[in-house]
């Protein structure tokens, strides 16, 4: 997928059941500046999903969510 768009990019996979701490190890080890996570519709505007608050919480870096 990464070729097919000219992009750059290191792939991580944990198969870890904990995600937010999987993602924030992840930035932890790669000195991430920055986390983008994305929502989906059904979420809604004003709820962030469980996973993802968590995520904002515990993270090493700002985090951006879409």
């Amino acid at each position: 997928m990464l070729k097919s768009v000219g992009a750059n990019a290191a792939v991580h996979i944990d198969s870890s059941m904990d995600v937010p701490l999987a993602v924030c190890s992840a930035a932890s080890q790669l000195e991430a500046d920055l986390i983008v996570v994305g929502r989906g519709s059904c979420a809604g505007i004003d709820r962030l999903r469980t996973k993802v608050y968590s995520i904002i919480r515990q993270s090493p870096c700002p985090v951006l969510s879409v």
